[in-house]
């Protein structure tokens, strides 16, 4: 189980079993910004089991944690590298980071670090019970529904494995049809959440926990429709969840 509270910046439980993939994304120009990022980024970094950057996100790694990079070498680089900096490429490289090059653009470099991470061969040749993306949801609109897209993939090819998009803002993961109970009562959630569905529409979605639960009448949730955005918590130690179709938590 994992729990993250994002807002001071402790991180008091990851699974043992935890794989890293940082994202390029731009590095932040406040300082008070940056000293969150690298403090939620060695932390996790030094609780993974495994950590990937995605192509340029070995130059966020870089450029973020400039003052202790020796002490957080990625295990793989992996993606087409067209956004890597070849000196960043040599740094790590020499310091033991496996570079993966994978050419095709039928997918994004987050979707085939996922698939490399859960790949049987002799490197990763273990069961993850999370993997946690950081800047996934970051910027451009059209790679952040890419984000959005993988987190569907992934949910074909590993119903298993809880795929986590992390930020300082945000917690984003995708619930599969089924019943799902989340505790909320750690003291680590915002005031927000919300449920969004992304990819196909909800026919039968119940909730319980939220100010706002659902359904509400026979209303579907869907977009064009009714979605579920700025929601907020009513108190209760648990939300619960019961979707017929894939639907994207975020808080």
């Amino acid at each position: 189980h994992l729990a993250l509270k994002v807002s001071n910046m402790e991180i008091t439980r990851v699974s043992e079993t935890t794989a890293l993939i940082v994202l390029n994304q731009p590095s932040s120009c406040d300082a008070t910004s940056r000293e969150v990022e690298q403090h939620l980024l060695t932390t996790l970094f030094g609780k993974a089991k495994l950590t990937i950057c995605a192509d340029g996100g070995a130059n966020y790694l870089y450029e973020t944690l400039h003052a202790n990079r020796k002490k957080y070498i990625p295990d793989v680089i992996c993606g087409d590298l067209d956004s890597l900096n070849t000196t960043i490429r040599s740094y790590y490289a020499d310091n033991g980071t496996r570079i993966i090059h994978q050419q095709t653009q039928d997918e994004n470099d987050f979707l085939k670090c996922i698939r490399t991470i859960l790949q049987k061969d002799p490197y990763c040749n273990m069961q993850y019970d999370y993997i946690i993306a950081l800047g996934a949801l970051h910027g451009r609109f059209d790679q952040s529904m890419a984000s959005i897209h993988a987190l569907h993939v992934a949910a074909n090819i590993c119903p298993a494995t809880r795929i986590i998009l992390l930020s300082i803002d945000s917690y984003t993961c995708l619930l599969t049809p089924g019943h799902h109970r989340l505790y909320v009562k750690t003291g680590f959630e915002g005031s927000w959440c919300g449920l969004l569905p992304i990819g196909s529409k909800c026919n039968k979605l119940k909730t319980t926990g939220l100010k706002w639960n659902l359904p509400v009448g026979e209303t579907e949730v869907a977009f064009g429709s009714l979605i579920s955005s700025s929601n907020t918590f009513d108190g209760s130690d648990d939300v619960t969840m019961t979707t017929d179709t894939n639907i994207v938590w975020s808080m």
